[in-house]
């Protein structure tokens, strides 16, 4: 399901996760989005359009193996993660702030990218601003995606205020 909503009013409404609940593999579950601000809700306009958006995000990240069934992503107690999707995995660790709900990923040195993170009923919800999403996508494509991967960027940078991620469940 879409995660919609106001980033402020979203990220004070669900529950606030502590590192424990983080430790385990989450398994793909969908796309998920939040609207930072009431102009950027209207410019979008309504429910179809938000659901159309998804659909497509859903797609594209199909074509990175980040579908349900083959992409996975394990918290460690270490601070080390891994993100599987298909045959690729990418190692790195993470940082957690319980108060700004701000989840910091480092890939292999790659790149670091930071999240908000949103849980509710047993799902947890990594929302980036687009560019965050867009390198975990480069770490992990192939040159057969490099097509599909603007195409995801030119559809994401048509939304202003929208941060995109992925859902998860355990």
């Amino acid at each position: 399901d879409i995660v919609s909503g106001l980033l402020g009013s979203v990220l004070n409404a669900f529950t606030t996760v502590d590192q424990n609940t983080l430790i385990g593999t989450w398994n793909f579950k969908g796309s998920a989005f939040v609207f930072e601000s009431e102009n950027s809700l209207a410019n979008l306009g309504s429910d179809v359009i938000a659901t159309q958006i998804e659909d497509k995000v859903d797609q594209y990240l199909a074509k990175f193996n980040i579908k349900e069934g083959v992409c996975t992503l394990t918290f460690n107690k270490d601070n080390t993660c891994t993100l599987v999707a298909g045959r690729r995995t990418l190692n790195g660790t993470y940082a957690y702030n319980v108060e700004t709900k701000e989840l910091t990923l480092t890939y292999a040195g790659m790149f670091t990218t930071t999240a908000y993170l949103v849980y509710d009923a047993g799902v947890v919800n990594i929302l980036y601003q687009s560019d965050g999403l867009l390198n975990i996508l480069k770490a992990i494509s192939s040159t057969s995606t490099t097509g599909t991967l603007s195409m995801l960027k030119s559809l994401l940078n048509q939304y202003n205020g929208l941060r995109i991620g992925m859902a998860f469940g355990k």
